[in-house]
């Protein structure tokens, strides 16, 4: 779990292939599992791994946002790394169009952030992708 936040790559290789639980979720980051911490670093390889060994690109966390949620709200990453993130979870079967609790899906939250008086730079091009990618 901690490999995955701090973008450790081979140490989470070391634990994956001595059977550690990719799908333990910690009660420390918001009842997270690995997977979202490394989409939420915006570590495409870590998440790419993550996924191959069987990572749920569905999951949620306490507040019902799933790793592509966390991937397309993520202002700390440039958009070209978060539309890789997103890429790969895509593939990988995520549901562009899931809902968290609030009723929010993925674009519906960046399109309230786009209305602000300073919309954060490659908003535009992350929202874009969302739409290309059938998300409504």
């Amino acid at each position: 779990m901690l490999a995955a936040r701090d973008g450790r790559n081979p140490v989470a290789r070391l634990l994956i292939a001595s059977g550690a639980d990719i799908r333990h979720r910690s009660v420390l980051y918001n009842d997270v599992d690995a997977l979202m911490l490394a989409v939420s670093g915006g570590d495409v390889p870590l998440t790419e791994l993550l996924v191959a060994h069987g990572a749920d690109v569905n999951e949620t966390d306490d507040t019902g946002s799933t790793p592509l949620m966390l991937a397309a709200d993520n202002g700390n990453l440039s958009a070209r790394r978060q539309i890789r993130v997103m890429k790969v979870l895509l593939r990988a079967g995520a549901n562009i169009n899931a809902k968290n609790k609030m009723g929010d899906t993925a674009l519906a939250g960046l399109k309230i952030d786009s209305g602000s008086l300073y919309p954060r730079p490659g908003l535009h091009s992350v929202i874009c992708f969302l739409e290309q990618n059938g998300a409504i």
